[in-house]
This record gives structure tokens, C-alpha cells and sequence, in this order.
């Protein structure tokens, strides 16, 4: 079976799950920074007509992320559910 190719958002209009991480620590474990995905984002603001070609680096560490993406998205959003209903009730 091969990885799954869903895509649910559009670089340089919005944040994919896999960028978040990324963000948020200033760096991944592949080297890539808030800046270069900034960069990027701002690349693609400006020639949105430009195709933006995936690495194939780290392709293994690419399709680990697309099996679990949907799933691990699911989860943290029904666990920051419920953090939001807990601190609507500390009001």
C-alpha cells in the first residue's frame, strides 16, 4: 500500500499540520526554520503562478506524516475541545 497523498492545505495561504510544529519550535529536525517557511510563503505570495517542487529528502519521514496527519490533527483538535470547554467553565 502506498502513502497517502492528501494535501489538505495550500502552502503560502495557509498552515498545514506539518508546518505547525516547526513554527512553534523555531526549527525542525531536518533544519528547516520559521524563516524559511516565512520565505517560502512570501515566495509564493508573490508568483503564486510559480510551482513549488517538494524535496524528495527525507521521504520516508514525508510519508510517516501523511499516514499519521489526519489522525494525529483529529486528536489534538478534539483535545484543545476540550481545554477550551474546561477554561469556559473556570470563567
Amino acid at each position: 500500500m502506498s502513502a497517502p497523498t492528501n494535501k489538505y492545505s495550500k502552502d503560502g495561504f495557509e498552515v498545514g499540520a506539518s508546518k505547525v510544529p516547526t513554527i512553534v519550535l523555531g526549527q525542525n529536525d531536518f533544519g528547516l526554520t520559521r524563516e524559511d517557511i516565512r520565505k517560502t510563503f512570501v515566495e509564493i505570495k508573490n508568483n503564486p503562478d510559480v510551482i513549488q517542487l517538494e524535496s524528495k529528502q527525507n521521504q520516508n519521514a514525508k510519508d510517516r506524516g501523511n499516514y499519521l496527519e489526519d489522525g494525529i490533527a483529529h486528536w489534538v483538535s478534539d483535545q484543545l475541545e476540550l481545554i477550551c470547554i474546561k477554561e469556559e467553565g473556570n470563567e
